[in-house]
């Protein structure tokens, strides 16, 4: 301990733990020597002052506010209560405040205190007495001092466990058969060791049971649906509920197999037209080549023409063989037209469940971040709290 020239120790403190192994210390120390100091009140700084401080006292009681009116004893300005509920002194004033009166009440270049008479008298107590001057008395008070007793040692606090909550997902977003019940997650622990953890996700209890609005993503790609059609060579049943991405490649499937039946279809049409128009048109060729026959027996008759007879059977008989035809590929085109109306609809479903897909992406960032800020939130009040216990 230095107190330095010309000083003198007046106090000192010291304090040990040795289950913590650690001394620390703290002294005063006094002037020994040199002319004594005081600081008396000596006069004011008048610029450092403005004109309206001063000493207010209450002067009359406002009828209408209820507030006593303060004024300056000296300078006249007045400290009055507006029905804003403000306190201005002049065109200084304070924010709606209110209060019965103005103490403690804040202005732009003003402040309210109460007044005081500080009047404290201070003395220094000096140093004292050793009662003894010699070397021998000095080592006796120094011998009779004991060494000081050891703190008892504070009981162990019970410190609080942090444990991170896991977020929770709205429950139309885990309704993916077993593709969303679980995740699975590879880490390495504290001895090195790669460990797999299964966790299962679980739903905001919220969300369990609720109705979805009608124009909620999810409940929409719920509701797209349809057949899967027989003449697409599909089992001919109802598409499920809430298709997932395998019943919405078997619906694009359907698509696809209808497609091509009905290309089969159009070429066989367009097939069966050439083949008949060719037999139609080698039949008439053959009519063309028999002779005209004139009937004239009193030089006077008519003349018949058998190819044009010929010709109009070959075209009756035609359009005799395309009426079964025609029905036949009208009633395949038809049937292929209905099934495709009553069909899931691949654009349909596909789009409804891309936008179920981000409504989830969007529920799962936002309930991940809110579920961080929890965690960050907990940790710091279990820290906090546990740093106080160890301090206590």
């Amino acid at each position: 301990v230095d107190c330095g020239k010309n000083g003198l120790l007046s106090g000192f403190h010291f304090e040990f733990s040795e289950g913590g192994r650690w001394a620390r210390s703290k002294y005063t120390c006094s002037k020994a020597g040199g002319a004594p100091v005081v600081m008396e009140p000596s006069t004011l700084i008048e610029p450092l002052i403005q004109t309206t401080e001063g000493l207010f006292c209450p002067k009359t009681l406002d009828a209408h506010t209820g507030r006593y009116d303060y004024e300056n004893a000296v300078t006249g300005d007045k400290l009055v209560f507006q029905r804003s509920g403000s306190w201005c002194v002049g065109s200084d004033c304070s924010s709606a405040v209110g209060g019965a009166n103005p103490i403690g009440v804040l202005m732009t270049t003003h402040e309210v205190v109460n007044v005081t008479d500080f009047d404290g008298k201070f003395e220094a107590k000096g140093v004292p007495g050793m009662g003894g001057s010699s070397a021998g008395d000095l080592a006796k008070k120094l011998k009779a001092l004991k060494p000081p007793k050891r703190p008892a040692q504070p009981p162990k606090p019970k410190l609080q466990e942090f444990k991170a909550t896991m977020p929770q997902y709205s429950e139309e977003c885990l309704d993916y058969q077993d593709l969303w019940k679980k995740v699975i997650e590879t880490h390495v622990n504290e001895e090195k060791e790669e460990v797999i953890e299964e966790a299962k996700l679980e739903a905001d209890p919220g969300t369990e049971g609720q109705e979805l609005l009608d124009y909620h993503p999810c409940a929409v790609a719920a509701g797209a649906g349809g057949i899967f059609g027989r003449m697409a060579g599909q089992s001919g049943q109802m598409a499920p509920e809430n298709m997932l991405y395998s019943d919405w490649n078997d619906c694009m499937q359907g698509d696809i197999n209808r497609d091509l039946l009905q290309a089969k279809m159009d070429f066989a049409a367009t097939a069966y037209d050439l083949v008949a128009n060719a037999v139609q048109e080698g039949v008439k060729t053959l009519c063309a080549a028999v002779p005209g026959i004139e009937i004239a027996p009193l030089g006077a008759g008519v003349e018949t023409e058998p190819d044009d007879i010929c010709g109009q059977v070959v075209d009756f008989v035609r359009t005799l063989v395309d009426l079964p035809v025609g029905f036949t590929f009208a009633a395949h085109d038809y049937a292929m037209e209905e099934e495709g109306f009553n069909a899931c609809n691949p654009y349909q479903v596909g789009f409804s469940r891309l936008f179920c897909d981000i409504h989830c992406v969007r529920d799962a960032v936002i309930r991940g971040d809110r579920s961080i800020i929890n965690n960050l939130e907990k940790a710091t009040k279990i820290s906090n709290d546990n740093m106080k216990k160890m301090v206590e």
